[in-house]
């Protein structure tokens, strides 16, 4: 009868500790699946300088800096940011430079105006692959969220805002915050290169990040240009006329005009 007892007592305990075995199990991966926030400086655009944000206007901005500017109206806080696209390429914002980790990341902010915004960043060296455009239309704040993948330990990073075709009011820019995350089902972004472009004097001008495939097309859907880009500058000689510009067989085209 003892003997029964201490078995019976011997199998209550292990199954408390099987128990508890598992609740710290399942703590264990609570706190690992957990994001860690990121400090950025000057996340609400509150510190202002000479009319430029404070730990902004990295070396990628490409944007006029008398396109930037404090905005009242705020999504939190005093001052928004406020860009507008005043150049003929897509004009970016980029912060100072700053380290981040191996590991996928999700900057989330609100945006608000008329105008399309996208983001990449910086690698010290090179641009990462910028996501699709979104649309805004004056309606209000809208949140968006980037997600994007560090493969390495990076000393420099600069997180990049590029704005196109801004209406004069432009794009305000507020409330970002940046954590870690998980790795997604599927990031919504590719290894793609960004081009820039520029037409001057009845030819196109494209700069490419990287090497990779220009087609450009006119208006009726004909392939007028197909040819392969090294990374740098070059120039084609073009019809004036309106064409869609594809990189690396993307759907998603660029519209530009050429001039006599």
């Amino acid at each position: 009868m003892n003997h029964l007892f201490s078995m019976n007592h011997f199998y209550f305990d292990n199954r408390k500790l099987l128990s508890f075995l598992i609740l710290c199990a399942l703590s264990f991966c609570a706190m690992s699946l957990r994001a860690e926030s990121i400090t950025l400086q000057n996340a609400g655009f509150e510190a202002w300088t000479d009319s430029l944000p404070d730990h902004w206007y990295g070396s990628a901005s490409n944007i006029d800096s008398s396109a930037v500017s404090p905005s009242e109206d705020a999504f939190a806080g005093k001052y928004a940011c406020r860009l507008v696209k005043t150049q003929k390429t897509h004009a970016r914002l980029s912060s100072q430079p700053f380290a981040l980790k191996a590991g996928y990341y999700k900057l989330s902010y609100y945006a608000k105006g008329e105008g399309s915004i996208r983001n990449s960043y910086h690698k010290g060296s090179s641009y990462d692959a910028y996501t699709e455009y979104v649309e805004l239309v004056d309606d209000g704040w809208k949140k968006i969220e980037y997600v994007f993948h560090v493969k390495a330990d990076l000393k420099e990073v600069q997180l990049i805002f590029s704005v196109a075709s801004t209406s004069k009011a432009g794009i305000l820019v507020d409330e970002l915050t940046l954590e870690t995350t998980e790795k997604p089902d599927a990031l919504e972004q590719t290894d793609a290169a960004s081009i820039d472009f520029l037409s001057k004097d009845g030819a196109l001008q494209v700069y490419a990040d990287k090497d990779c495939l220009l087609e450009v097309f006119d208006l009726v859907g004909q392939s007028v240009l197909k040819t392969r880009l090294s990374q740098g500058f070059s120039t084609f000689e073009m019809k004036p006329g309106v064409y869609l510009l594809s990189v690396d067989k993307s759907t998603v085209t660029q519209k530009v005009m050429i001039r006599q």
